[in-house]
């Protein structure tokens, strides 16, 4: 048996220059004037999707430094929303993600751990780095972490109260 392409018909061609005329219209739609300049001649919405694509998506090697950068640079200060800087993190995975940089668990674990603030160290601390296979079981325990110490009145300001109200 040998394996046949199909013909394409005059109804294929039809219908993909309908669905082409389709995806151009409803991106022309939803860009600016601005872009629009860039796309105005485009007379299928792959043509203006790729033009849009290589004028806008950042490419090449500074692209990727550059959110490197961020990642391993970014680093939560003492008081700052842990989670929120948790979720800014995964952002920027997510983002090498796109540039098919793809982080290991144990190494995006690590990352967040690096940066958490120096009041952090003790917990850290008890963490076996070796066994760390899934960074949301990091994140999880960080965020119940975080949760458990808001819960509970710093010792510092125990201490301050006791003395205020002693004096």
């Amino acid at each position: 048996t040998t394996n046949t392409i199909p013909a394409i018909t005059q109804d294929d061609i039809d219908d993909w220059e309908s669905k082409q005329r389709k995806a151009l219209s409803i991106i022309r739609l939803r860009v600016s004037d601005a872009p629009m300049a860039y796309i105005r001649t485009s007379t299928t919405g792959i043509d203006a999707w790729t033009k849009l694509q290589d004028i806008y998506q950042p490419k090449g090697a500074i692209s990727i430094i550059q959110v490197r950068r961020r990642l391993y640079r970014a680093q939560c200060e003492e008081g700052e929303d842990v989670e929120e800087h948790i979720r800014v993190l995964t952002e920027l995975k997510n983002e090498l993600a796109t540039y098919g940089q793809v982080l290991s668990e144990q190494e995006f674990a690590i990352c967040i751990l690096t940066s958490l603030p120096e009041s952090w160290d003790h917990w850290v601390s008890a963490i076996d780095l070796t066994t760390i296979t899934d960074s949301s079981n990091i994140i999880s325990r960080i965020i119940q972490q975080d949760k458990k110490s808001k819960a509970k009145p710093n010792s510092d300001d125990t201490a301050l109260t006791f003395k205020f109200k002693g004096s």
